[in-house]
């Protein structure tokens, strides 16, 4: 697993009932995910050929992830979950401002990596901390729904021998991102009033990024009430996302497999981690994610 971890050491894995979630947050403010962002300036012309994103999807998208791994967390099924994340502090600044972290953050691990996962980084992880667990890898975007099988795999396990290949599906979701978002705000990540450009002038990565836009922005319309701004919907298959539209939740998703059950009953071989050594985040590269 390339890069040391930046954030406090994992625990060793232990004979315990629960489930181990592994999985990812991108970090679009700090240097690895935001170099890879095209933002379109605030007139783009309509010909512009390059796909390009508006700042305010941007904090709209990291936002849902944070949603995302909220939901995880308190998943009655899940005793731990680890996040490998490329920069650990500024996730940990974030999260550190969230009273359900607060209350949770004893079985949340943030790891940084220092750089783009690979399926072998998540691997490698599970093969030296999670041997004998039971493991569900998730693409960044996928929480676990509360019903299902999900109790039961945690108190019995797997059947020996036994992987499951989870395929997405969509269903509509409201969610609040109001305490998401002061949060971000109050570290200077956002302006509430205006979702432009980060806090701090504009800049990031030393590059002057702009587009202007409005946060507060659900199902198309500005919410008229400020009480239910924050009030968000999981469809982002319109034309403002069309730079992730194939990577979020919409029907062309349907069907993909973003979700892995496995227990290791001992650690991997160099020679099997590397069967792993691709990419992700990348088309072919299996599990993608934006």
């Amino acid at each position: 697993m390339g890069g040391a971890a930046t954030s406090v050491a994992t625990p060793a894995a232990e004979a315990r009932s629960g489930l181990s979630l592994l999985t990812t947050m991108q970090w679009f403010y700090g240097p690895t995910w935001g170099n890879t962002l095209q933002i379109c300036p605030e007139r783009a012309a309509l010909s512009r050929r390059k796909p390009c994103v508006k700042w305010v999807n941007v904090h709209a998208r990291q936002l849902e992830l944070l949603e995302v791994l909220r939901r995880n967390v308190l998943h009655a099924a899940v005793s731990d979950l680890h996040l490998l994340v490329a920069e650990a502090p500024p996730v940990e600044a974030l999260l550190s401002r969230l009273r359900w972290y607060e209350k949770r953050k004893h079985m949340l691990h943030v790891v940084g990596i220092a750089e783009r996962p690979s399926f072998r980084t998540y691997l490698a992880y599970a093969s030296r901390h999670l041997v004998g667990r039971t493991v569900v890898f998730l693409n960044q975007d996928v929480y676990l729904m509360p019903e299902g099988r999900w109790a039961e795999l945690a108190t019995s396990g797997l059947p020996a021998r036994h992987t499951y290949f989870l395929s997405r599906y969509h269903r509509r979701t409201d969610y609040d991102v109001r305490r998401s978002a002061e949060a971000a705000s109050s570290l200077g990540l956002l302006n509430l009033t205006d979702a432009g450009a980060p806090a701090d002038g504009g800049q990031l990565q030393g590059r002057r990024l702009q587009g202007k836009s409005r946060l507060l922005q659900g199902k198309g319309k500005l919410f008229a009430k400020p009480a239910a701004w924050g009030q968000r919907t999981c469809d982002m298959s319109g034309p403002s996302y069309g730079v992730w539209r194939r990577t979020l939740c919409s029907k062309i998703n349907f069907g993909s497999y973003d979700a892995y059950v496995f227990s290791l009953a001992s650690p991997l071989s160099e020679a099997h981690l590397s069967l792993f050594d691709f990419p992700q985040n990348a088309w072919g590269g299996g599990m993608s994610s934006s």
